[in-house]
């Protein structure tokens, strides 16, 4: 599946279970919903990194985890995906 959207928060984990980040992306295409993003991908949580920077919109492709880690030891809020592919827009 792919997902539009702006990054809002990216938060990075370095724990026994998990070591990577998770970002939440407002969803473009569905005003108000917003989805966390997991990966363990170094290089793309850089680029998480620079979409909250810059503003810039993003394209995540990956899938729809059925019963995600959960880093911080509580419970998701909101739909989680493994992200596969990451790409940032340029603004024009």
């Amino acid at each position: 599946m792919e997902l539009f959207g702006h990054v809002s928060l990216v938060e990075g984990y370095n724990l026994p279970k998990f070591k990577g980040c998770h970002a939440l992306i407002e969803v473009r295409d569905e005003p108000g919903k917003t989805v966390a993003v997991l990966t363990d991908s170094g290089r793309l949580q850089t680029l998480l990194e620079a979409a909250l920077g810059s503003g810039h919109l993003v394209a995540v492709d990956g899938k729809k985890m059925a019963h995600p880690p959960c880093p911080a030891g509580g419970k998701w809020g909101v739909d989680v995906y493994s992200a596969d592919r990451i790409i940032l827009y340029k603004a024009l």
